[in-house]
């Protein structure tokens, strides 16, 4: 109410105070930054608050979010700043600042419209390679938000780089591509493309990169069925992975989850909650490490941890995390009210993704949101086996590189990951530790029939 009653001029005097006060207090927060900005702005220290936002936005720090309001307090006002390209270079530049602050914060929508922007701001003759890491930022944010042509703006990405002329840049977009590409059911392609990548950031002495791109590699071998090498290649890279946030993330995303797959289930709980320490240290939580979250609580409704994973999970989805984040995490409670007879819970999951369930969207998504619904068919009221039958066979049958795409168990290539969520669930349900069953067949098609209606 003071703030109401005050004079012309005596409110921005006293925004300009309140101001100072801020600035002089020592170890002010990146965090903490909003409301020295605010009050700068209001005291009419325009200029001034534009060169502290990006300052402080520009420093290295957990706080992505905080980051992010920065840069988007100092582009509010970019147009009333004398000369703002003298402070900050052009405005291309500082949307795609701001774009990577929210990619960081697990804020994809943002991050997509951010990057559009700059990609329009860009001046003609922009140095490719640095057109290249506005795709590569367009491509995150358009996978968390589940939508069609990230592979294509990737391979636009790698298009504007040399591969006569290795950089780091080079490495990043070749190993994002391998990653999407593999994501898509493109296995084999996706692990020519991560030698490449490993290529390029061995030419550059990029170690991040590097590990980046044998961790893609692993994922392809794990995927085509050669699952002891693809092991082998992602311990190997644990080390390289750990020298930049990302991809230190990304190791652990990824090792938890073929861990999981390979039915190591406490190792694979162990090693998501290894890498959700390093996501809290990072300020990640939003985006790694909800993922994280969900690698953790699968293998433990594997290990019949039921109440646990669904308390963990539920805490993830309180977060409002990105679209492809979310669509894991409901998946697996839908897990957890199958193995309690909530039917509807099931039913409500499956029936909010019709796209997916028909096959339209990420193998992973599709084949996983498949086994659930053959589940369903199996142990709902009024069983239908047949019914369960043509949904598990259309995870079985499907070709490498399609999807459903077949994913790895340690009894090879020919099992897909649909038997291997069978299995866990088949034996959790009946308070039995996970292990292989001779009636699983080979993802023949009919001829393997029997396992379904053994089960």
């Amino acid at each position: 109410m003071l703030h109401d009653d005050l004079l012309p001029g005596e409110r921005a005097r006293l925004h300009s105070r309140f101001a100072d006060a801020l600035a002089n207090r020592p170890g002010l927060s990146v965090a903490n930054s909003h409301d020295l900005i605010h009050h700068l702005f209001a005291a009419h220290r325009v200029d001034e608050g534009f060169r502290t936002a990006l300052a402080r936005a520009a420093v290295r720090t957990p706080a992505h979010h905080q980051a992010l309001a920065l840069y988007e307090q100092a582009l509010e006002v970019w147009d009333r700043v004398t000369e703002p390209e003298s402070v900050a270079g052009t405005l291309d530049r500082v949307l795609q600042q701001a774009a990577g602050a929210a990619v960081r914060a697990g804020e994809p929508e943002r991050a997509l419209a951010l990057v559009e922007a700059s990609l329009r701001e860009s001046p003609p003759g922009l140095d490719p390679e640095v057109r290249a890491k506005r795709l590569a930022l367009k491509a995150r944010a358009m996978g968390n938000l589940m939508r069609d042509g990230t592979v294509e703006v990737l391979r636009e990405a790698v298009a504007l780089t040399s591969p006569e002329r290795p950089t780091a840049v080079r490495a990043m977009v070749l190993e994002l591509l391998s990653t999407y590409l593999i994501l898509t059911g493109q296995h084999a392609e996706g692990l020519t493309v991560a030698d490449r990548a490993l290529q390029a950031a061995d030419a550059v002495g990029e170690t991040a990169y590097r590990g980046s791109a044998r961790n893609s590699r692993a994922m392809a071998l794990c995927a085509t069925g050669q699952e002891e090498l693809g092991m082998a290649e992602m311990e190997a890279a644990r080390a390289d992975s750990e020298t930049r946030p990302r991809t230190s993330v990304r190791f652990w995303i990824n090792w938890s989850n073929q861990l999981n797959l390979a039915g190591r289930f406490r190792e694979a709980r162990d090693a998501a909650l290894a890498g959700m320490d390093r996501t809290r240290a990072e300020g990640l939580e939003r985006s790694g490490g909800v993922m994280l979250i969900g690698n953790a609580a699968e293998p433990m409704i594997a290990l019949g941890q039921l109440d646990e994973a669904d308390r963990m999970v539920r805490r993830a989805l309180e977060q409002s995390p990105p679209p492809n984040y979310v669509l894991h995490l409901r998946t697996l409670q839908a897990w957890t009210a199958l193995w309690r007879d909530r039917a509807d819970e099931v039913d409500q999951v499956l029936g909010d993704y019709p796209d997916i369930l028909a096959g339209r969207g990420q193998p992973q998504f599709v084949h996983e949101l498949s086994v659930l619904d053959a589940w369903r068919q199996l142990l709902g009221a009024r069983p239908d086996p047949s019914a369960a039958w043509r949904r598990t066979q259309r995870v079985l049958a499907a070709p490498q590189g399609a999807a459903p795409a077949p994913g790895p168990t340690r009894r090879g290539p020919g099992r897909g990951r649909g038997t291997v969520v069978a299995s866990r669930a088949r034996h959790v349900r009946s308070g039995h530790r996970h292990k292989s069953h001779p009636a699983f067949g080979d993802g023949r098609g009919p001829g393997d029939a029997p396992w379904v209606l053994q089960m």
